[in-house]
């Protein structure tokens, strides 16, 4: 589906996210709930009213309105379940090319193997699709290692010696598997808007929660802290890039190796952006620069070191 680029489906819209398509000029319509109160103003005859529990019946009540109004994006700035499930189905329906992309990007192994096959972020890394065959890898593979079934934070477990190791493989685990090395070094989250093949940084944040920018301190791992965000940019971007990402919000963990920053696991929500409070530490708001992306107002500011 090809659509008008300006125009974007809203999902369940917060009164900051209508302000904001507003004040960036974005061609926009909206879907309620059936027991929200109707919209006013500008928005008025531009909304739709559906049961949002319902993953299937807004699932298709997105894809029709998307192919109704010829509109391209659909967006959820939140983190109910039930939205960001329907959203990302619409999208797959509307733009199926993007489901191989989402596929690379949510596979560890397949993620895994295309960053060390392109250079980009070399891991040493080994797919299992046992328990007994991950038992047998590791015996190459030093303390601590990480075995991982899926993608996020939250799919990887640390194994820090054969006991732990042992009692993982009597626990059944999901297979496919990955054995990779544990990866050492100071660690960021890099969290990217892609519109039109293009992937603007909304924001780099350090693994404790600090917002990450030029001259603010010590630096990250005792380097500059210029370099570590200009490093984990590039990384991103050059994963981005290859596999092909056209749209969407991910979110990227990045380990500052002494080899240089390494991709550790990646979070791709497609048209699902996470909640985050107005600001964002750096007195950045998500929403406007996601909905400026789109609006061809990419984010910018010294700590971006956009160069």
């Amino acid at each position: 589906m090809n659509g008008n680029a300006q125009r974007v489906l809203l999902v369940r819209p917060e009164p900051r996210v209508l302000e904001s398509v507003a004040a960036v000029g974005l061609d926009a319509w909206l879907v309620r709930a059936d027991h929200d109160p109707p919209a006013q103003g500008a928005f008025s005859e531009r909304q739709l009213a559906g049961n949002v529990d319902d993953v299937g019946a807004l699932r298709a009540l997105l894809v029709r309105a998307a192919r109704a109004f010829d509109i391209t994006h659909v967006l959820y700035f939140g983190d109910l379940p039930g939205p960001r499930l329907a959203v990302g189905q619409a999208l797959l329906e509307l733009h199926p090319g993007q489901g191989r992309v989402l596929e690379g990007l949510r596979d560890p192994a397949l993620l895994r193997r295309m960053l060390n096959q392109s250079g980009v972020s070399a891991v040493r890394a080994v797919p299992v699709t046992s328990a007994a065959m991950a038992l047998a890898w590791a015996d190459g593979f030093p303390y601590p290692f990480v075995i991982k079934n899926g993608s996020g934070r939250h799919r990887g477990e640390i194994i820090r010696g054969r006991a732990q190791l042992e009692a993982w493989a009597r626990r059944s685990p999901r297979m496919p598997c990955v054995v990779e090395e544990c990866l050492a070094g100071p660690e960021v989250v890099v969290e990217t808007f892609s519109h039109a093949g293009m992937h603007e940084v909304i924001r780099l944040t350090a693994l404790d929660g600090a917002v990450v920018g030029p001259r603010t301190g010590p630096g990250l791992g005792g380097r500059s802290t210029d370099a570590d965000v200009v490093g984990a940019r590039a990384v991103v971007r050059a994963l981005l890039d290859l596999v092909g990402l056209e749209f969407g919000f991910v979110r990227t963990r990045v380990v500052l190796t002494r080899e240089g920053p390494r991709v550790a696991d990646v979070e791709a929500t497609g048209g699902s952006v996470p909640r985050a409070p107005v600001g964002n530490g750096a007195g950045r708001d998500v929403v406007v620069d996601v909905l400026g992306a789109l609006a061809g107002r990419p984010p910018s500011g010294p700590w971006l070191l956009s160069g």
